[in-house]
């Protein structure tokens, strides 16, 4: 069963990450001098962004409605409320209803879910003079339409490179401070987030290799029904700690030393996204969102089908996981305040959407496994 997130983490990776872990040297804090910041998951940076904005308790934040329990759960951590703002069958925003919300807002995150840019031009004039933070959890090195790349239009902007994200490194994430006047915040509150222990840091690796193992494809078909049974069971929340730290020595170490190859790995992505839109026109009653396979990194590559359920039996036979991504995202909204029919496209992606894998580290033997299993 080829699994739909990218979790390789090899012995090799493993072996070197207790090494920096153990005996490597410490380097945190600004990151190539573009006043990055290195935390443990993007959703430290988020908080931290938020927290910086300082607004009075209670403020209400605008965020898609269709997102991650960490986005959401981050807002109420910083003393905010979320306000939720439907987003389009597309993937971003949809401005109409931002503009309906803008004068409740006191701040907005973006999320360019899946690698897809937000027009962030026009949500800037929608929300003229207000602090907005780009959400990149799943758009590293992703462009858009100017060739600009994302992350750099707003006040802040949060990046992940966990485990399954792209880069697939290991529990990292970057805040990236374009706004210089929050950075005195920032540099406080960077200074009084704890290290992880070399000790920790060294068995974070042996639980990154064993997530990898379990993601064998000969593995991964006798983990998948017992993951889904448990997934059906609860909201998945408790999957999302919130634990602040700096990020860890091993993941810094490799996340430096793989530099070099991320242009490459983009291209693959890209390239392995063209391969499978050739055949996903042959998916009956679905909709395929635009996608950029010059501009855009290409994390996974979202389908919109009326036939859900019959799609992922088809793809479980034939060895390969289609499935749901923040498929609970209207039940943990609720969690925070959502209240249901407030944004019906979200709820009906929420029904309806997909991913299929397309990351570097899928085989020719996989990523041909995975088109024949379209056709």
């Amino acid at each position: 069963m080829i699994p739909k997130i990218n979790a390789k983490y090899s012995l090799m990776n493993t072996i070197k990450g207790i090494v920096y872990a153990l005996i490597g040297k410490q380097k945190y804090g600004l990151h190539e001098e573009n006043n990055t910041y290195c935390v443990n998951h993007a959703r430290t940076g988020l908080r931290m962004a938020l927290s910086a904005l300082q607004l009075p308790a209670n403020s209400k934040v605008g965020v898609g409605m269709y997102n991650c329990y960490t986005v959401m759960n981050a807002i109420k951590i910083a003393g905010y409320q979320p306000v939720f703002i439907d987003v389009t069958t597309d993937f971003v925003l949809d401005l109409k209803d931002l503009e309906s919300k803008k004068n409740q807002l006191s701040a907005l995150i973006v999320t360019h879910l899946f690698g897809i840019p937000n027009d962030m031009t026009q949500i800037a004039a929608i929300c003229t003079g207000m602090p907005i933070i780009e959400d990149c959890a799943h758009a590293f090195l992703s462009k858009d339409s100017q060739q600009q790349a994302l992350g750099t239009k707003g006040d802040f902007a949060i990046y992940s490179i966990g485990q399954g994200k792209f880069p697939s490194i290991g529990d990292g994430g970057l805040l990236q401070v374009n706004n210089q006047s929050y950075l005195p915040y920032i540099e406080q509150e960077y200074t009084n987030l704890f290290s992880y222990s070399k000790i920790k840091d060294a068995l974070s690796c042996v639980a990154a290799f064993s997530k990898s193992i379990l993601h064998k494809p000969f593995i991964y078909r006798f983990i998948l029904p017992i993951k889904k049974r448990s997934q059906d069971k609860k909201l998945s929340t408790t999957t999302y700690g919130h634990v602040e730290k700096k990020m860890a020595t091993s993941v810094y170490k490799r996340y430096r030393e793989e530099q070099p190859y991320y242009l490459t790995y983009l291209q693959k992505q890209q390239d392995n996204t063209r391969e499978i839109l050739q055949h996903v026109q042959h998916i009956a009653d679905c909709y395929i969102p635009f996608m950029d396979t010059n501009n855009y990194n290409c994390f996974m590559l979202p389908i919109v089908a009326n036939n859900r359920d019959a799609i992922i039996q088809k793809f479980a036979k034939q060895g390969v996981e289609i499935a749901p991504h923040f498929a609970k995202c209207i039940e943990w909204g609720m969690l925070f305040g959502y209240e249901q029919g407030n944004c019906e496209q979200a709820e009906n992606l929420a029904k309806k959407m997909l991913v299929i894998p397309v990351h570097y580290n899928l085989s020719k033997q996989q990523l041909h496994t995975i088109s024949k299993a379209l056709q």
